[in-house]
């Protein structure tokens, strides 16, 4: 008899004390309970640990647990909250089937598992003396019984306890599912991410599986067809995935500071752990969690001390992840002593300690993967800088050979012609004219070859439409025409000057090379107008053919018809000019001349 006449029922009440305990009996009613032989034990209480006759009980089996409840007057209202029972269980009230969770039978092939935590309400119990008669059988785990407690309380409290932790459960396993599928899919679509991420991902997906499919089990409450046996494998598996997978993150998060012993024995073991779950029976599997769980504490001590290596070392993300394993040492040791029924560790306190760790592993994935990102995006643009100059270098050592050998032919010229002053004096003129301007294609070559290698990479300089203008009327002797907008506020334009200066000076020098001194001097324009700043590169000669203007820009060298190399000062003017976010177009009027613009975007 538990007599809670005088409890104040503010809070839910555990039902612990002396119950009867009927072995191998399935009883009904009270009045049947008079004509049994009853042994006293106290509840919780797993009857593995029992002792009948000397032999302890057999975990297969079932039985009738039977106490009498004295409540206070007005309690009507009130509900009892039962988690579960190992493995299904039936409950009377006064006599009166109230549930049957499964299906409580005599022999197994009968008998039917299932877990769901259930609200049975007091409501229709008109007495203030409640005969409690609960039946349980149990034909596939290690524990067996009524070996977690039995709440009384209001009804309505223990309803909206069951709807907030479910909800709770859902929220952190729909944020889980997200960040899973979502890294698993940048995963599989991008080469650059790490295994780190992939198995942060997996463990992720575990715990989402984990959540939904134990404690308060959402997912049974969603799906009443649940195989129970399935989702008993499941949720064990759940446990031992979400550890390996936990472990692989820590392990290729930070390889140089991981031992190949720790990281390989510890995948074995869980491994072992997950594949005895798959092969062997439930009642051997649910025994075992135990052990694994005074493993996995070593193993977090073990993890603890990769992350502090790794934050002396200064590893990104580092300090998250200490956290993350402190708090996740305290939750394992918490499961480890509710497991082993030292201690009772409420619902709440543990997922509170979980959502903190899963926040901080967030917080130390995402930091790392946006630093690792960085680093290969600065380390792609290193390769396309280097590329870029590996092809400056192609490009200026193929076209330097006509300037080198003109500069030889006029010294072999000059040599032949030494023999006879006549002969000398005719050719000299031509020969000193050839000469300054090979060795003026060198000199413009290296200067190019120079600045190339050595450009600046990023935009410092802030310019207004009319100082673009005098900047180009500075530095060169061109008509500069300007195109000016009405503008309150005069926009402002970023570009470093000094790659300006060298992307237009190789465009003018093209605009010259091709504009016939017959015809009228290339010009700069330059307009502004929403948001980009346009300077006009304009010359009036041929224009440029439809098949030229398809390749322009390539970083190949071509020969043109007087047997020079053309189109590779254009090539590295377009390339400097996007590595300052500037753009270049080219436009040809057949006969009438071309037009190169260069576009800056606005500050």
């Amino acid at each position: 008899m538990l007599d809670l006449r005088q409890v104040d029922f503010s809070s839910p009440v555990l039902l612990r004390g002396e119950w009867d305990f009927y072995w191998n009996e399935l009883i009904v009613v009270s009045d049947d309970l008079k004509t049994k032989d009853s042994k006293k034990v106290r509840v919780p209480h797993n009857w593995t640990n029992t002792k009948l006759n000397i032999a302890p009980l057999p975990p297969f089996g079932y039985a009738t647990y039977a106490v009498k409840v004295l409540l206070p007057e007005n309690e009507s209202e009130s509900g009892l909250l039962i988690t579960h029972a190992f493995s299904s269980y039936k409950v009377f009230l006064n006599g009166m089937m109230a549930y049957e969770s499964g299906r409580v039978a005599t022999t197994e092939d009968e008998y039917k598992m299932y877990r769901e935590p259930k609200l049975i309400p007091l409501h229709g119990i008109p007495t203030d003396t409640l005969d409690l008669v609960i039946q349980v059988a149990n034909y596939d785990h290690s524990v067996a019984g009524l070996a977690i407690d039995i709440e009384l309380a209001s009804a309505d409290k223990l309803i909206r306890r069951i709807e907030l932790n479910r909800g709770v459960s859902m929220f952190l396993a729909g944020g889980l599912g997200i960040t899973g599928f979502i890294l698993l899919m940048f995963c599989l679509g991008a080469d650059h991410l790490s295994l780190s991420a992939l198995f942060y991902a997996f463990f992720s997906l575990s715990m989402m599986y984990r959540i939904i499919g134990a404690d308060f089990y959402p997912l049974h409450g969603m799906f009443r067809n649940v195989d129970a046996m399935l989702s008993l494998c499941l949720e064990y598996i759940s446990i031992y995935s979400a550890a390996l997978f936990a472990g692989l993150f820590i392990f290729n998060m930070y390889p140089r500071q991981t031992s190949k012993w720790v990281k390989w024995s510890f995948v074995l073991i869980t491994l072992a752990f997950i594949l005895q779950v798959l092969i062997l029976p439930a009642y051997v599997f649910t025994q075992t969690l135990i052990y694994y769980l005074y493993v996995l504490i070593i193993y977090v001590f073990a993890f603890v001390i990769i992350v502090i290596k790794a934050r002396l070392a200064d590893e990104p993300a580092s300090r998250y992840l200490v956290s993350a394993l402190s708090v996740l040492l305290i939750w394992v040791g918490f499961q480890t002593l509710a497991f082993s029924g030292v201690l009772a560790v409420s619902y709440d306190l543990r997922f509170i300690l979980l959502t903190i760790i899963i926040i901080l592993c967030n917080l130390a994935l995402y930091r790392t993967l946006f630093y690792r990102v960085k680093v290969v995006n600065q380390a792609e643009a290193d390769m396309a800088l280097q590329k870029n100059k590996q092809t400056m270098l192609s490009l200026i050592s193929h076209e330097i050979k006509m300037p080198v050998a003109t500069l030889q032919m006029n010294i072999e010229m000059l040599d032949h012609a030494s023999a006879s002053p006549q002969k000398f004096m005719e050719v000299k003129d031509k020969l000193i004219g050839l000469s300054k301007k090979s060795v003026g294609t060198i000199k413009q070559m290296l200067h190019d070859f120079i600045y190339f290698m050595s450009t600046r990479q990023g935009n410092s300089d802030e310019l207004t439409q009319v100082q673009l203008e005098e900047f180009c009327k500075y530095n060169w002797t061109l008509t500069v025409l300007s195109h000016s907008f009405a503008h309150s506020d005069p926009p402002i334009f970023l570009t470093d000057k000094m790659t300006l200066r060298y992307i237009l000076n190789t465009l003018i020098t093209n605009a010259r090379k091709y504009s016939p001194s017959t015809v009228k001097k290339p010009e700069i324009h330059i307009s502004a107008n929403q948001g980009i700043a346009t300077i006009e590169i304009r010359d009036y000669g041929p224009g440029i053919p439809e098949e030229v203007l398809e390749r322009i820009g390539e970083s190949r060298a071509h020969i043109n018809e007087n047997n020079e190399i053309s189109g590779m000062g254009l090539f590295l003017a377009m390339d400097l000019a996007t590595r300052l976010g500037h753009h270049i177009d080219v436009a040809s009027r057949p006969g009438e001349g071309t037009s190169v613009y260069v576009k800056i975007k606005r500050k």
